[in-house]
């Protein structure tokens, strides 16, 4: 179930961030777990597998060894593009991965 907030023209609005189960404003669509690669801000790759995708990002499991912080930026390498996003979220998921909610940035993607 998603929590969106709708203004009176029915346009997605800011989600009250105390009430909210969860943030995004677009509706998710679940993933089979398709890996992709993440471009880390140090230069390094981590492979990631895909749990959902909406218009405004993705949820993935990383390994915890890649230390994903909140506000970092990276990129992901999959189907041939290179996609620009902001981890807005990251929390343990247990077996040593982390749950991390991206968030798309403008201007992607970007053929490889």
């Amino acid at each position: 179930m998603t929590s969106r907030n709708l203004d009176s023209l029915g346009t997605p609005g800011k989600v009250d961030e105390a009430t909210a189960v969860d943030r995004r404003q677009w509706d998710r669509l679940r993933d089979s777990g398709n890996n992709v690669v993440l471009r880390l801000t140090n230069g390094t790759d981590a492979a990631a597998s895909v749990l959902d995708e909406s218009v405004g990002g993705l949820g993935m499991l990383v390994n915890a060894s890649a230390q994903l912080q909140r506000d970092d930026v990276i990129e992901i390498l999959m189907l041939g593009h290179a996609c620009k996003a902001i981890v807005r979220h990251v929390e343990p998921h247990g077996d040593g991965q982390v749950r991390v909610g991206l968030e798309w940035l403008p201007n992607n993607p970007t053929s490889l």
